[in-house]
């Protein structure tokens, strides 16, 4: 089965908290497991970036969404195609938001954010380290 992958960035326009963080990961992690899609979110000096992988519909539909929102601008598609795996293996949404929630179970400080991305195979993983300042 082939998987369509997306892989966007995009801006807060507003002052993101880290409770506003944590709500929006929790809120991706039902919605991700409700369509039977897999991503990774992360959060890095005001600017997302957010791996989704799954359905092309629905994964196309997600992120128009993400792009249709006022909280966000300048939304860059950096990478979309298919492939035979995901990168994320399991449903849902794994996070790197922010170093200051690392007691909540589902999130990555910045270390082991980048060595996950680290062992990303291709281009998705390539782009990931780029945006993390570890080429």
């Amino acid at each position: 089965m082939a998987f369509y992958q997306l892989l966007y960035s995009k801006r807060s326009t507003t002052n993101i908290t880290a409770d506003d963080l944590e709500a929006l990961a929790k809120t991706m992690q039902r919605t991700h497991r409700d369509f039977g899609i897999s991503g990774f979110l992360v959060f890095h000096q005001d600017t997302f970036i957010h791996l989704i992988e799954g359905d092309k519909e629905t994964v196309l539909s997600l992120a128009e969404e993400a792009k249709n929102n006022p909280q966000y601008a300048h939304f860059d598609v950096l990478l979309e195609q298919e492939s035979q795996h995901r990168h994320m293996l399991t449903w849902g949404v794994g996070s790197s938001l922010s170093e200051s929630l690392n007691h909540v179970d589902f999130y990555l400080p910045l270390d082991g954010t980048k060595h996950l991305c680290s062992t990303m195979e291709g281009e998705i993983g390539q782009i990931f380290m780029k945006f993390l300042g570890d080429e």
